[in-house]
């Protein structure tokens, strides 16, 4: 290799070493570094029993909402992960009917906002909680003390 390929290179390490030792980064995580708006909305109904669940979502940084207030995700860490694997693409937490049990209990889930600056107006309805659980975790909170059967009577068996 000649000396004048050679310095290049060499000029380019020295100055990544100095940079890092300065603490300059020289790329930034893209959502931060243009500045990215990621803000979601995520509501819960189960359409029986009438119950319905507000959360609310911020990535980059995960959930810069105060820990434990209410409305406020409960696992912001893991939501954004998820969705950050998915290059938000929410069209997979779509209900698929070989993932889920037969039963009855159907949950709506509405999630509105922005993610990435992207507008996001995502709605689906799962036949049951388990079946929610099952596609959309850990994006969309399991509401607290819901068991299924949320109109009184038991659950029902689809055919």
């Amino acid at each position: 290799m000649t000396a004048s390929r050679v310095l290049p290179r060499r000029l380019a390490a020295v100055a990544a070493t100095v940079l890092a030792t300065a603490g300059i980064g020289l790329a930034a995580p893209a959502a931060q570094a243009d500045g990215a708006l990621t803000q979601l909305s995520i509501t819960v109904t189960e359409v029986l029993g009438g119950r319905v669940s507000n959360y609310y979502l911020t990535c980059d940084p995960d959930g810069t909402a105060e820990a434990g207030s209410p409305g406020v995700h409960p696992d912001p860490v893991g939501a954004c992960n998820r969705l950050r694997a998915l290059h938000g693409d929410f069209d997979a937490l779509k209900f698929r009917p070989a993932a889920c049990a037969k039963e009855f209990d159907p949950y709506k889930v509405a999630i509105i906002g922005h993610w990435r600056d992207k507008p996001v107006k995502f709605i689906e309805t799962y036949p049951n909680l388990d079946c929610l659980r099952v596609i959309t975790n850990p994006v969309v909170p399991i509401p607290n003390g819901n068991g299924g059967g949320g109109n009184g009577g038991g659950t029902k068996t689809m055919k």
